[in-house]
């Protein structure tokens, strides 16, 4: 398929057939093509490698050679594409790593500050080059005084870690705040969750409300927590076991039930048998009535279930208050 492709595109751009360079532009055009969503084989896909070609054509033509790195390999096939950082983020989006990080770096040192975070990220990881803390975290500094939101994410792993940085539950959390109001949540949630795993998750959640991890005020806070949680699950228990004695209750009034019945129903034939024998002399049988046999007695009626969520309030440093709920079905606090 793709020598048909090729064939067609060639012809209908030069009328010749494709030589050994023009092979190369199709391969990295439908790259670019399966990149943009076309899918292989359908006419529209066809038409995105023919437009693909002509601006690689156009691109690798002698009088644009000059823009080309001057290291690059011809096995290379990023070299014509736009901007360093587009042919990193390329490369990457391949497997490419060796190739990415060059032209990442490449454009990093040229003061694209898009490529900061990246370069950061792949010292850090060890991604197309050795890891290197020290160089992981000058890049990542530099895209954060950039205000690039993908450092935050970033910076605060390092924190988690202490790689490069001294180790600091705190700043790891504050990165993850800022993150999350800079738009980066779902890079930043994957932390918290490991965060919250070292220092728990009562202790991220009075974080959340000013009380630093590993202060007193944030101990306070996540003792509140369980007093509310513990005093919740006293509640659970005691439910529980009136339940119990509910359901004890029930049997017994059931059981106490169908022997009055049987009682009754003995005593009402005993009476009628009487009767048909002109034994009772116009005897009425009063005592046949329900209430004569306690079958009017009320049910036991089941107890009342614990409230769903505990309210309680936080105090926080400042003097501020924290209006907070915790749910005993689910375990999840919030706050307002």
């Amino acid at each position: 398929m793709r020598c048909t492709i090729l064939a067609f595109a060639t012809i209908a751009l030069t009328g010749a057939l494709p030589s050994a360079a023009q092979v190369k532009d199709t391969t990295v055009a439908e790259v670019l093509c399966r990149g943009e969503g076309f899918t292989p084989h359908t006419p529209v896909y066809g038409r995105c490698v023919i437009e693909k070609m002509a601006k690689l054509s156009a691109a690798s033509s002698p009088a644009q050679a000059a823009d080309e790195p001057k290291n690059a390999k011809v096995s290379d096939p990023y070299v014509s594409l736009g901007s360093d950082f587009e042919r990193a983020n390329l490369a990457d989006s391949s497997g490419s790593y060796d190739i990415a990080f060059n032209y990442m770096l490449k454009a990093a040192r040229s003061g694209d500050s898009r490529a900061f975070a990246p370069m950061g990220r792949y010292y850090m990881d060890g991604t197309g080059a050795p890891a290197d803390a020290a160089k992981g975290l000058f890049w990542l500094r530099k895209a954060e005084t950039a205000r690039d939101p993908a450092s935050y994410p970033l910076l605060a792993q390092a924190y988690l870690n202490g790689r490069g940085v001294p180790l600091d539950p705190q700043k790891a959390f504050s990165y993850v705040e800022i993150a999350r109001g800079a738009g980066a949540s779902s890079q930043s949630q994957e932390i918290e969750q490991m965060l919250a795993q070292r220092v728990g998750g009562d202790a991220i959640t009075c974080a959340r409300y000013g009380m630093a991890l590993g202060t007193m005020e944030n101990g306070q806070c996540r003792l509140q927590l369980e007093q509310v949680r513990q005093q919740a699950a006293f509640q659970q228990r005691q439910h529980e076991l009136q339940v119990a004695q509910y359901q004890q209750q029930l049997a017994a009034y059931e059981a106490q039930q169908k022997a009055l019945k049987r009682e009754k129903n003995r005593r009402e034939g005993e009476f009628l048998m009487r009767l048909g024998q002109g034994l009772l002399g116009g005897q009425s049988f009063s005592e046949s009535s329900l209430s004569a046999y306690g079958l009017n007695s009320p049910r036991p009626t089941p107890p009342p279930a614990p409230a769903p969520t505990q309210n309680y309030t936080l105090r926080l440093p400042n003097g501020n208050q924290v209006y907070c709920s915790y749910s005993s079905l689910s375990g999840y606090v919030s706050c307002r």
